[in-house]
């Protein structure tokens, strides 16, 4: 890139926000910046600087970022060609600076609005040239700047005294009198030429260091402190300030008060502050008495606030370890196949009273297919809940004496049912199909509570209540002390008991089979 070329409407800009700022432009630096040769290489270090800045303040102050990226000023000490580099990519959309940015771009509003802007401050002429010829230009040279004399000088005497005559008509003025401005002396100017004292950049520059300047006390903020009350603009202050007033005694009686504390015991700069100045604005006559008390009730409050979250914290932590192992476990039982879960010392319900029965899980192992396997799972959850939500004295005769007889009774009635030879029942789907209805009961029993009654422990289900006014009737136990088996012949029920084993094995025996048990260690009890 060796040209730097910009758009006419870039070229036009340029001049008038140059000339804006109180620099002269040259005619021959004007042509040279509307050639189609020269362009940014016209203008020196210092003005590239001042374009730079303001573009980017322009495209700061641009929410919808142009096409050719967010303008990045190059350092302070780069060289003209990185400066003029930066300037002529701020006009064009693409790198090698061939596609301008389009009429409607966001860019080419702000710089079209600021340099209406210009004009309408009546700051250019309609010759490029300041109006109002008072504020007197500047010129950079080698960074620094320098007065420059006006330009028309004919011009703008001929408006003085145009304008002293309208304001006199009788007055003859052969000089101007400029007052003293700022602390700059009065001068006079002959031959009605405005003086060259004036060294603001713009005319609003002029208004603002002639409005009277007010001293600006130090903030106090101790004062702030006590009198704002920790609100919003206290709020604002540094945080070294802040810490400084809640660290440090703030008067002699502070100080006081502070020293009889730490002869108390206590040691904690901010704790000792803050009691007093609670006690304080409360009015107590007793400062250090009360103050005392207030800071052992914060402790106590912080202390009972912390074991409330450590077992909020420690409750929440088990409740999710316990979900996860729920969710392990029944993940687990869904692996598992039928025989694992039926087995007599079942890993996953170890202590069911429908399991305790070797008839019963023979029965149940017949099922096939994952429906049955779901089905069983289901019966077992459901036995498993009821003795975590009602003990295992409520519920243990109804699935001792009802649930074993009515399992137990699905293959008399198949063996009836497959003596027809009309009706073809298959073991499996015929059990599925009887333990579905018993699924059902208890899960009904155990969830509605139209079907539960007041059991003297609150609100039990009927048929466990019922099952144990029948057990109750027909003299058989009501808890789970003895384990008893019904068989299939009601003559003989042999509980065994076998020598280091905490839990009671069930067995059946007929006059077919033999007696293998020694006499030490069987009992035979006769029910009529």
């Amino acid at each position: 890139m060796t040209d730097f070329r910009l758009p006419g409407r870039a070229v036009s800009w340029i001049v008038s926000h140059l000339r804006s700022v109180n620099i002269n432009v040259t005619k021959t630096t004007e042509e040279m910046m509307h050639s189609s040769t020269c362009g940014l290489k016209a203008l020196k270090i210092p003005e590239l600087k001042l374009l730079a800045k303001h573009l980017e303040v322009l495209y700061a102050s641009d929410d919808s970022s142009c096409s050719s990226g967010r303008f990045r000023k190059p350092p302070s000490k780069a060289k003209k060609a990185e400066w003029m580099k930066c300037i002529q990519k701020c006009f064009y959309v693409d790198d090698n600076c061939v596609i301008t940015l389009k009429d409607d771009d966001p860019m080419w509003c702000l710089i079209e609005s600021t340099r209406s802007k210009y004009e309408n401050n009546g700051s250019i002429g309609d010759n490029g040239n300041m109006n109002g010829s008072h504020v007197t230009r500047e010129t950079i040279t080698n960074g620094k700047k320098q007065l420059a004399a006006p330009e028309s000088t004919s011009s703008t005497s001929a408006a003085v005294k145009g304008s002293r005559k309208r304001r006199r008509p009788d007055s003859n003025v052969q000089s101007i009198k400029i007052p003293k401005l700022n602390g700059v002396n009065t001068c006079e100017s002959k031959n009605d030429n405005p003086p060259n004292s004036n060294t603001h950049k713009s005319a609003l520059a002029k208004i603002v260091a002639e409005q009277v300047k007010v001293k600006r006390e130090k903030i106090d903020y101790d004062y702030a402190c006590r009198v704002g009350g920790y609100n919003m603009n206290v709020r604002s202050l540094s945080s070294h300030n802040t810490d400084r007033y809640e660290t440090r005694p703030k008067d002699f009686s502070e100080t006081n008060y502070v020293n009889q504390l730490k002869g108390m015991g206590f040691a904690d700069m901010r704790e000792m502050l803050s009691g007093i100045r609670h006690v304080q604005n409360a009015g107590s006559s007793n400062v250090i008495d009360d103050a005392m008390m207030w800071i052992v009730t914060q402790r106590e409050e912080e202390a009972e606030a912390r074991k409330l979250d450590e077992a909020r914290i420690s409750s929440e932590y088990a409740l999710t370890e316990e979900q996860q192992r729920v969710k392990d476990v029944d993940e687990q039982l869904h692996k598992s196949s039928l025989n694992d879960i039926l087995k007599r010392k079942s890993e996953f319900f170890p202590s069911s009273f429908v399991l305790q029965c070797g008839e019963v899980m023979a029965i149940l192992c017949q099922i096939n297919g994952k429906e049955g396997k779901d089905l069983v799972i289901r019966y077992l959850t459901l036995e498993q809940r009821a003795k975590k939500w009602y003990g295992t004295v409520v519920p243990w005769a109804y699935f001792c004496y009802v649930a074993r007889e009515r399992i137990i009774s699905f293959v008399k009635d198949l063996e009836k049912k497959q003596f027809q030879k009309e009706n073809k029942f298959l073991p499996s789907e015929y059990i599925c199909s009887k333990l579905r209805a018993e699924v059902n009961e208890l899960e009904t029993s155990l969830y509605s509570l139209s079907e539960q009654e007041e059991g003297g422990v609150g609100r039990v289900p009927k048929i466990f209540l019922a099952a144990r006014r029948d057990a109750k009737k027909n003299g058989l136990p009501l808890n789970p002390e003895k384990h008893l088996l019904i068989g299939e012949s009601d003559d003989d029920i042999i509980v065994v008991e076998e020598p280091g084993d905490k839990e009671s094995l069930f067995s059946n025996a007929t006059e077919e089979n033999e007696k293998k048990t020694t006499e030490e260690n069987k009992e035979i009890i006769e029910i009529d």
